[in-house]
Order: structure tokens, then C-alpha cells, then sequence
């Protein structure tokens, strides 16, 4: 297991602190992460605690470290050594007591540790020159003289599941809604901004709000793609953007084979498989941000009685099969192209590509996962045989 110690935000090791070193801030200097939040109006930050800074700042630099430590690569090395990773973090916050306190250290090292299967210590301090709200945000997009006010808030991918979800919300639920997604790339954003037009196109306008995240890393600082650690801060996006419609609840919406991480094989165990909505992740976020928020928040998912073929039925029921063709169920956007939007390789892209293979009750939903044969001899030399699906896992998932 290496041992890594992050110091962000331009804080220096202590005495007794060891580890390879790796320096991380957030802004607009050479190295910096780049972070904004995009779509929102000035008088909804007036009044955020800081306890949310920190929590954003966190998340950031946890999703930093994460992406620059690599576990080893595809092939698994030395038996897998590397995969597990151990952090100490020396963050500067607004809260250092509250950050501190027993409770809140434990259920963030726990929840997060289990997340990405590494190991987290943390160290806080106090900030001395903290960057203020506004900096994270780029206004703008005002609807009328009240603005919108948003009843739920969901978490948007831009997949199968999350548009189901936000299909359930709107039709279903008849709620107004928030859509936080988070993009790394302008590619990613694009698919998203694609599809929520396609969306509005529908349904009308004034259903849902789209709140796009952008976060970036410098050139050459992402040597680890698997990003264990997004849900995390794709989670805390989440609740920054709750407090600003004073809701006391996000929805993330993973089916539930997904979300329990069943191994696709006898080598894929642990955090290899993703865990970014397993129940356990998910009530450790519901009682972190229960804790720093002082009371009660919850993190859910409706769809984890779901399978995938459940999913794509349900946007066929709720009438709107032709937009799955617009959706993205695939990790590796920088193997995207226009004839294959899926790669065919992730776990996530081969499991989005089920239901289409079965039959659907209408035309156009089977054409939508355009992806490469999930058997080919070609995915097989691109990927480690160990991440490959088999046939027994491809028929329980249907």
C-alpha cells in the first residue's frame, strides 16, 4: 500500500507526518484545480454556511488526490499492491473545530475510505485567507421575478438512470426540479446539455433547472481514471445546491445491480467494482452531512429495486424512449467518438447496453446504446480479461 501525504491549500507537514508528498489548491494558478459552479442566481449564496465551503473544498481535493495517485494501471501489477492507497490529508478550513470533532472525522474517513477502498487520516486547520462564496460561482439565468424554486434535487449524470429519474420526478411526482451534473470535460457537458434540451423540447419549459459543475485538473495530473472518490464530491455538489433551494434532500438514481457493485467476476472485488451508490455509501453521506449541517439531511435512491431493463421501460412507459438514444452511460469519455458514444469496455457502458438487447415495446430505443460487441476479441485486447462480462453476469443483470 503507498502512502501519500496531501497538502492543500499551501499548508506545510508537521512533525511525525510522512508519505509521498503531492500539493493541491483550488484557483487559477498553474497546477490549480479549476472549480465553478455555473447557472445560479447572486441572492440564493448570500447566506451559506461555511461548514458547505469547506465541505465543497473537501470533496475537491479528496477527488484531486484521487485522480493523481494512480493504483497501478489496468494490468494489476505486483498482484494488485498498489490498488489500495493510503492518504493523509492537511486541509485549511472555515470550521476547523467541527471538521475536528470525533464523530465527523470518523464518518468521513469511514464512508469515504470504504467509497474508493483506500485508507484517509485527515489533519484540519484554520484558514487564513478563505476564498469567499461568490468565486465559486458564475451567475446567471434568472426565470421571472421570484426565480425557480425547486422541490427535489437530483443528481444528473446524463445516463439511463438519471434520466428516468428525472422523468419519475417530473411526471410522475409532479415535482419541479434541480439537476446538478458535474463535467469534467466539455465533451461531457455537451451530451448533457444535448439531452436536457431534447428533455425540455417534450415536456416545456419550467420543469428543471440545470446547475452544471465544472472541475477540472491540470494537464498530466490525473494519471488514475477509476475516480472512486466522484460520487463523493458529486454528492457535496449536491447539498451545496439543497441549501440554496432549502431542501434537506438530494437523490442520487443508480439501478440496483449497479449500485450494489455485484462483481462481474471472481477478480473484480472491493472498490474495483464501483460503489458510488451502495447503501453503505450512501447512508455514511446521510449521516456526514446530517452532522455538519446540524440536522437531518437525507441522501437516497429510489431506483435501487431496480434493474436496467426496469429503467429503459420506464421511459418507454413514460413515453419518451426516443431520448435514450441521447444518453451517456459510459465512464471513458475520452474514447468517445460519434459512431460510438459507449466504449463497450466499462462495466458501466456494457451494463447500460442490456436492455437495448432485449425487445422493447417500441422502435428507436432499441438503436439507442450504439456500442462495440460487449464478446469481441477487440474489447477483450483492450481491457484486462478480469474486467470483462462474463455471460452469467450479463443474463442476472438483465
Amino acid at each position: 500500500m503507498s502512502r501519500h501525504l496531501v497538502l492543500c491549500g499551501g499548508l506545510a507537514p508537521v512533525r511525525n507526518e510522512s508519505g509521498e508528498r503531492l500539493g493541491l489548491m483550488i484557483g487559477d494558478k498553474p497546477g490549480g484545480i479549476d472549480l465553478g459552479i455555473e447557472q445560479l442566481r447572486g441572492k440564493l449564496v448570500s447566506d451559506l454556511p461555511c461548514v458547505l465551503t469547506d465541505l465543497l473544498e473537501i470533496a475537491t481535493y479528496i477527488y484531486a488526490a484521487d485522480s493523481h495517485v494512480s493504483r497501478g494501471g489496468d494490468r494489476m501489477h505486483k498482484l494488485g499492491s498498489d490498488w489500495r492507497r493510503q492518504f493523509r490529508f492537511a486541509i485549511p478550513v472555515r470550521c476547523p473545530d467541527l471538521w475536528s470533532s470525533r464523530h465527523v472525522l470518523e464518518t468521513l474517513a469511514d464512508t469515504v475510505g470504504f467509497l474508493s477502498d483506500d485508507s484517509y487520516e485527515f489533519r484540519f486547520e484554520r484558514i487564513e485567507n478563505p476564498t469567499p462564496w461568490p468565486a465559486y460561482f458564475e451567475f446567471g439565468g434568472e426565470r421571472g421575478e421570484g426565480g425557480f424554486v425547486a422541490d427535489e434535487i437530483l443528481l444528473f449524470s446524463g445516463g439511463l438512470d438519471s434520466l428516468a429519474g428525472t422523468l419519475a420526478e417530473i411526471l410522475d411526482n409532479h415535482h419541479r426540479v434541480a439537476i446538478v451534473s458535474h463535467r469534467s470535460s466539455p465533451k461531457m457537458l455537451g451530451d448533457q446539455r444535448k439531452l436536457l434540451k431534447a428533455l425540455e423540447a417534450k415536456i416545456g419549459a419550467g420543469h428543471f433547472w440545470h446547475v452544471p459543475v465544472r472541475l477540472t485538473l491540470a494537464t498530466g495530473t490525473a494519471d488514475e481514471r477509476t475516480h472512486r472518490t466522484r460520487s463523493f464530491l458529486y454528492a457535496a455538489l449536491g447539498v451545496v445546491v439543497a441549501a440554496l433551494f432549502r431542501r434537506r434532500r438530494i437523490r442520487f438514481f443508480e439501478n440496483g445491480v449497479i449500485s450494489l457493485h455485484l462483481p462481474i467476476s471472481a477478480h473484480v472485488l472491493g472498490a474495483r467494482a464501483t460503489r458510488s451508490t451502495h447503501p453503505r455509501v450512501l447512508d455514511g453521506f446521510t449521516k456526514l452531512f446530517s452532522q455538519l449541517l446540524g440536522e437531518p439531511f437525507k441522501v437516497e435512491n429510489p431506483f435501487f429495486w431496480k434493474t436496467k431493463a426496469d429503467i429503459v421501460e420506464s421511459i418507454v412507459r413514460h413515453g419518451h424512449g426516443d431520448l435514450i438514444a441521447y444518453t451517456r452511460s459510459c465512464a471513458n469519455t475520452r474514447t468517445q467518438t460519434t459512431m460510438h458514444p459507449h466504449c463497450g469496455c466499462c462495466s458501466s457502458a456494457s451494463t447500460g447496453a442490456l436492455p437495448p438487447l432485449q425487445p422493447l415495446p417500441t422502435r428507436g430505443s432499441t438503436q439507442a446504446l450504439t456500442i462495440r460487441s460487449i464478446c469481441s476479441k477487440d474489447r477483450v485486447s483492450r481491457t484486462s480479461r478480469s474486467q470483462c462480462l462474463p455471460p452469467t453476469f450479463l443474463q442476472s443483470a438483465k
